[in-house]
């Protein structure tokens, strides 16, 4: 799961994109970085925040969002689990 196979080429894109900055943004500043549609954007993002992927921050009036370290190396972890236990 490690290198984002699994995902659409809009998520795999939002998640390597929100994996190298390190921080929280908006839908629009993602959108504009990526240069992709905003409603493609948000749609992705909430996809990702179901498979727990992305976690998502509201504010007042604004929606920021991040990638989950945490669960991207329990991933790790369990895909390593998986090929021990196949190499057996």
């Amino acid at each position: 799961m490690s290198d984002f196979k699994f995902f659409n080429k809009h998520e795999r894109k939002i998640l390597h994109h929100l994996y190298g900055i390190r921080k929280e943004c908006s839908t629009s500043e993602i959108a504009q970085d990526l240069e992709m549609h905003w409603t493609t954007v948000e749609k992705s993002l909430k996809k990702l925040v179901g498979k727990r992927w992305v976690i998502k921050r509201e504010l007042s009036n604004k929606v920021l969002w991040r990638f989950n370290f945490i669960h991207y190396e329990k991933e790790k972890i369990r895909d390593k689990i998986k090929e021990m236990r196949k190499n057996r």
